[in-house]
């Protein structure tokens, strides 16, 4: 059954609820989602209504779409050991692949992560704190290359040769998926949007660009700023 996949972070002692990491011995298909090893299980903790993941993630597939790919869900009632857990929502998990995140293998996926809880973490000059997330199992030269490019990135932001099209930020930025990356964290104003925690962006090979994406995480966001 799901219920004894299932890879439990619960904070057992102040029983808070928390999200679920289900990983399958084999990728299957969920729901009639993409067929995947790992899924993510949203507790929703936040949020009462449990529809600010639901909402994002519909203007993001269907208003500012120029995300490359968007994580796909459904709502479930979640029993473990025959306790019941409540609502939660199934999630595609993040990752680069053919069928979800598909860019080519030179590509690199990495996350604001104040936590550093992943095997590679890096703060750049500014001090922004980003993950690398995937690929998780790369060599130390490899990291650098991808840790030295973010701060490229960020110097570029910061030159005063920000605005110019030839050597400025739309070189080496796809702006199509910052415009719509910003236009929607400011209509739900999501305050995982201020570069701490869960703003992701990739490294396309294919057109040796930084795409802002996959969206994640809207729990405090449209009102909810606990």
């Amino acid at each position: 059954t799901l219920a004894a996949a299932l890879s439990e972070e619960r904070d057992t002692i102040e029983e808070v609820i928390e999200p679920y990491l289900l990983k399958l011995d084999k990728p299957i298909s969920l729901l009639n989602m993409t067929e995947s090893r790992k899924w993510v299980l949203l507790a929703n903790m936040t949020d009462n209504t449990s529809l600010r993941n639901a909402y994002s993630t519909y203007l993001s597939k269907n208003v500012w779409n120029s995300f490359l790919w968007t994580p796909n869900y459904e709502f479930v009632f979640l029993f473990v050991n025959g306790r019941f857990d409540g609502l939660y929502q199934i999630y595609e998990k993040i990752e680069i692949s053919s069928q979800k995140l598909d860019i080519a293998p030179e590509g690199f996926l990495v996350v604001t992560n104040t936590r550093d809880t992943k095997p590679y973490n890096f703060k750049t000059e500014k001090g922004i704190s980003f993950s690398l997330y995937d690929p998780k199992n790369v060599e130390k030269q490899q990291f650098e290359k991808e840790k030295n490019y973010i701060n490229f990135i960020e110097t570029i932001l910061f030159s005063e040769n920000f605005s110019n099209p030839t050597i400025g930020w739309r070189k080496y930025i796809d702006e199509d998926s910052l415009i719509d990356w910003y236009l929607l964290n400011e209509f739900t104003n999501n305050r995982d949007a201020r570069f701490r925690d869960s703003c992701y962006m990739f490294y396309n090979p294919k057109d040796e660009k930084l795409h802002m994406g996959p969206i994640w995480d809207f729990d405090i966001s449209m009102g909810n700023n606990h």
